[in-house]
């Protein structure tokens, strides 16, 4: 399996060296993208390295999982595939992604918007699960918000569906360590969840700043990142960890219930 997800992240300075034709400027560069802002507004993810065929097949694959899927207000909205050129047309989400965001502007976002972020998070990885798509590189990075802090996933090219396998996997945080109960697509997909509400409600990775090893021990141990101070959002968090959940539904359900009584108290 070729773990594109994991490899190193291309250097800007490439484009210098390639024989390519800008389609605006860039906005994003990951393992097998590029990702420019066109004149009309768009964004234009093209292959990267250009010409490279695991980048073209990246491509291809992402195009066909969005075809796949039907329009869904939680996910990127797609204007057009370049089937000669492998270059997909999309929305362009002005305030980036959700990790960039936490990292510059931690400070200042309000509670009841990170709330919203993760209602929204969890209502698009639902809908994923319900067309039988696992994203399998599920993190506040490949969450995007629009102008007005709506957020939508993206970034489908280590995704699986309709029995194929995936192309890669999430990195650290996002994945359990090796040897664990947690394998299945949806169940790595709920890891995955967990660790992103912990960093929208915190404001960085879990078990930030220890290495791949400690990290191992210490998720084995159950001696998991600080508690956060909403008691009951820790609760749901762990549970993703630990595999308590059976779908994304069921998180869902708890997370719009304590929606809900959040909402009563404040009404009182």
């Amino acid at each position: 399996m070729r773990l594109a997800c994991l490899k190193t992240r291309a250097d800007t300075s490439d484009i210098r060296n390639n024989s390519y034709t800008s389609k605006g400027k860039i906005i994003g560069l990951g393992v097998s993208g590029l990702v420019e802002l066109s004149e009309e507004g768009y964004a234009i993810k093209s292959p990267w390295p250009p010409g490279s065929e695991d980048s073209l097949s990246d491509m291809r694959f992402e195009a066909k999982v969005y075809n796949y899927l039907d329009s869904h207000h939680r996910l990127i909205k797609v204007i057009d595939w370049d089937a000669e050129e492998c270059c997909l047309t999309m929305e362009n989400m002005s305030n980036g992604n959700l990790k960039d965001y936490l990292e510059k502007n931690n400070a200042c976002i309000s509670e009841p918007q990170r709330r919203r972020w993760i209602l929204q998070a969890v209502e698009g990885l639902a809908y994923l699960h319900t067309k039988g798509v696992i994203h399998y590189d599920f993190k506040p990075k490949n969450v995007l918000l629009d102008e007005n802090l709506e957020a939508k996933i993206a970034d489908f090219g280590c995704s699986a569906f309709n029995g194929s396998r995936p192309t890669g996997g999430a990195g650290v945080r996002y994945a359990p360590p090796k040897g664990g109960n947690i394998s299945s697509g949806v169940q790595l997909d709920i890891f995955a969840l967990g660790s992103t509400i912990y960093a929208i409600l915190s404001g960085k990775d879990p078990f930030a700043g220890v290495d791949s090893e400690e990290f191992g021990d210490r998720f084995w141990r159950c001696d998991y990142p600080d508690i956060l101070e909403d008691v009951e959002m820790d609760k749901i968090v762990r549970n993703c960890w630990k595999g308590a959940y059976p779908s994304v539904e069921e998180v869902k359900r708890d997370i719009d219930g304590l929606s809900q009584r959040i909402a009563s108290i404040t009404l009182l």
